[in-house]
């Protein structure tokens, strides 16, 4: 298994705070600012491993299914809503209430509306 270089993490680290940072951006193209959210986001998860730290990596995953989430209130196309589901059940793989109650929380309630949406 490839090791994760300090460096990838740092570019990991830099790329998730830019998509959490797109993802809330108030000035611009909405859609824009959020397709660059999941590009930044994707390539913050490309270069972490969840076994350096599930929390963090589930926390990537919660914020890429936030960002599908709100495009679809843009697009109003199932495909980004089926997404963002998926990329929430892939992040509670990644965290439990023992490990961290309150982002499993988060994630759960965040599942919980992308399914009645």
């Amino acid at each position: 298994m490839e090791e994760v270089s300090a460096s990838n993490e740092l570019y990991a680290s830099i790329n998730g705070q830019l998509g959490v940072a797109y993802r809330q951006h108030p000035i611009g193209d909405r859609g824009d600012n959020l397709r660059q959210a999941i590009t930044r986001l994707n390539l913050a998860l490309e270069n972490s491993k969840p076994e350096d730290n599930f929390i963090a990596y589930a926390q990537l995953l919660n914020s890429l299914a936030n960002s599908y989430a709100d495009l679809d209130m843009l697009s109003n196309t199932s495909d980004d809503l089926i997404k963002a589901i998926e990329y929430y059940e892939q992040a509670l793989k990644y965290v439990s209430p023992q490990i961290s109650a309150l982002d499993y929380a988060g994630i759960v309630g965040n599942l919980a509306q992308a399914n009645i949406t």
